[in-house]
C-alpha cells in the first residue's frame, strides 16, 4: 500500500448541483490516507513540452469526478505528474507539477471538486512506465495519474 503525505481535512463542500458531498472526516491531526483506486489513461498523456489537458483528458476527469461522487465515500484525489527524459531534470520537474495542477484546476473549475481534497505532486522524470529511448515510450511517460485515497483506519 501506498502511504501519501499527510494532509488536514476540510469540511465538505456543494457539488455542480448544489447537494452537499459526503462529509470530512473529522480531525484534529494529520491524516493518513491509502489509495482506493488509481487511473492512468491514455487521456492523461501530454504532447511534448506540453502542461495543457486535453479535451479528452478534461471529459475522463469528469467522468471520474462523477462517479466518485456516485460513491457517497469522503475521498481525496492526489494528482501526480509526470515527464519523459528529454530535457533537465530542473525543467522535467517543473513541467510534471505544471501537468498536475492543470488536471486539479480542471477538477476544481470543471467539475466543482472541492480544491481542500486534492494534492498536487510533481516526479518529473523520476518513474517512467516505458522505455525513453523511443518515441512511443516518451509519450507514454508524458502522463497524469489519479490516486484516489481514503483515510486509513
Amino acid at each position: 500500500m501506498t502511504e501519501p503525505p499527510t494532509m488536514a481535512a476540510s469540511s465538505p463542500a456543494l457539488d455542480k448541483a448544489g447537494e452537499p458531498q459526503p462529509a470530512a472526516v473529522p480531525v484534529d491531526k494529520p491524516l493518513r490516507a491509502v489509495v482506493y483506486r488509481k487511473f492512468r489513461l491514455p487521456e492523461f498523456t501530454f504532447g511534448y513540452d506540453q502542461s495543457s489537458l486535453s479535451d479528452e483528458g478534461k471529459l475522463a476527469i469528469s467522468r471520474i469526478v462523477n462517479e466518485l461522487r456516485k460513491e457517497k465515500k469522503w475521498l481525496l484525489v492526489r494528482v501526480d505528474g509526470h515527464t519523459d527524459s528529454i530535457g533537465s531534470e530542473d525543467y522535467n520537474d517543473q513541467l510534471s507539477f505544471k501537468r498536475a495542477i492543470a488536471a486539479a484546476t480542471s477538477m476544481v473549475l470543471q467539475d466543482g471538486f472541492d480544491p481542500a481534497r486534492i494534492f498536487v505532486k510533481g516526479f518529473g522524470e523520476h518513474q517512467p512506465i516505458a522505455a525513453n529511448e523511443t518515441p512511443e515510450g516518451r509519450t507514454e511517460n508524458r502522463r497524469i495519474e489519479l490516486l484516489i485515497l481514503e483515510p486509513k483506519e
